[in-house]
């Protein structure tokens, strides 16, 4: 009986987590969360990140995850609206589906699943969104990016992995893209409609180099000549109709990386929702598929599969 209590406290709060179900604020997305170390637990689920001398607590949510786990798939997720009506309609509606620790945990197991993925996985949670403090309308900066390298370096040691795989969608795919020359340690990663020429993309939609807000931005076009060799295999997944993250943005920076000489493919998947810009389900089987060694054509074949779009 004991042993059954044990392990209904470790379903609820995942093994000392702090999983508790408790919400997530939306209008704190908006305004972004300090962060505070005296919150941060040194429990899995939490990370306490310091770069350029602050602090943020990192949220991540594993699924299979353990100490161990020497190979693990990252997601790593897209932006949300925090400006304009956007963030009055949209944002409450779009959070409401996944504004607790609990459903988290679900969602990271069920794009695990989805993928098709039968090892450790995890979704870490960019600055400011789902549990991660931080601000989200800084994002695209050099502080985001950092601190969401630093907190792979985190898991890294806690976990005892040795190698990464990773998929981003949207701003997902520009934390992946920004990361790859910092890095050794990654095998695949996947762009899925990702902001991975910001300058080009704001060129494309509004004939300036500067993106909404008008703050300073990484831009990982600008850093291609540092990625790095093999292992790391780099696909690009982009729709030609999306409305969000141009297609020639995106081309853009497969070519530079090309010229860089990194192994990177271009590969066209039909993005779901009314912008074609959706293609997360697409980039986490692709990185599932890149692992498992299959061939260019192979993945292409796939996601074409996948999405419905003609091959």
């Amino acid at each position: 009986m004991a042993k059954l209590s044990v392990l209904i406290g470790c379903v609820m709060l995942w093994c000392g987590t702090a999983l508790a179900d408790t919400s997530f604020d939306h209008e704190a997305v908006v305004t972004g969360v300090t962060g505070d170390r005296a919150t941060c637990p040194d429990a899995p689920g939490h990370l306490w990140v310091v770069v350029h001398g602050e602090g943020d607590c990192i949220r991540y949510y594993g699924s299979m995850l353990d100490v161990g786990a020497q190979t693990v798939f990252v997601s790593i997720h897209g932006d949300l609206p925090v400006t304009g009506e956007n963030a009055k309609t949209r944002l409450p509606r779009l959070y409401r589906k996944w504004d607790s620790p609990a459903k988290m945990a679900a969602r990271a197991d069920g794009q695990r699943a989805e993928a098709g993925i039968d090892g450790p996985f995890v979704f870490v949670a960019r600055p400011g969104l789902f549990g991660s403090t931080g601000f989200h309308t800084e994002r695209r900066g050099q502080r985001e990016v950092d601190l969401m390298n630093r907190a792979l370096d985190l898991l890294k040691q806690r976990y005892g992995i040795t190698q990464f795989h990773l998929s981003g969608q949207s701003g997902g795919g520009h934390i992946v893209a920004s990361v790859l020359p910092l890095r050794r340690d990654v095998g695949c990663a996947v762009t899925s409609a990702g902001i991975v020429s910001v300058a080009q993309r704001a060129m494309i939609q509004t004939g300036t180099r500067d993106i909404a807000g008008g703050h300073p931005y990484h831009d990982p076009v600008d850093h291609v000549d540092g990625l790095p060799g093999a292992p790391l295999r780099l696909l690009v997944i982009a729709d030609p109709e999306d409305a969000v993250s141009p297609f020639a943005a995106q081309e853009h920076y497969v070519g530079a990386a090309q010229k860089a000489g990194a192994d990177v493919s271009l590969l066209t998947a039909k993005g779901t929702g009314a912008r074609r810009h959706s293609l997360g389900t697409a980039g986490r089987v692709a990185m599932r598929l890149c692992a498992e060694g299959a061939s260019v054509p192979e993945i292409q074949s796939g996601i074409h599969r996948l999405t419905g779009m003609p091959g």
